[in-house]
């Protein structure tokens, strides 16, 4: 069996800022910070729902904070690589 074959769900923040804007959030996991990106393909992935929750709680705590009205919604993405026969 191909290394490559997999089953697995993540989990991926997303923040409107309008009803024409919606932008990902993109961890770098060199110093942490956290970017936003209108590509998916950019997103960072969760492994668990409880932790991309856990950031989007963060992240509207410092949307209030900063007076900015964004929303956040959880994407889930369900990837499949099967071998062909």
């Amino acid at each position: 069996m191909s290394k490559f074959v997999e089953d697995n769900i993540r989990y991926i923040l997303v923040r409107k800022i309008s009803d024409d804007i919606e932008q990902v959030a993109t961890i770098d996991d060199y110093n942490g910070n956290i970017y936003w990106s209108e590509s998916v393909d950019r997103a960072s992935r969760f492994e668990s729902l409880e932790n991309a929750k856990k950031l989007m709680e963060l992240q509207k705590q410092l949307s209030v904070l900063l007076g900015k009205e964004f929303k956040f919604e959880i994407l889930e993405e369900q990837k499949t690589v099967i071998e062909a026969k």
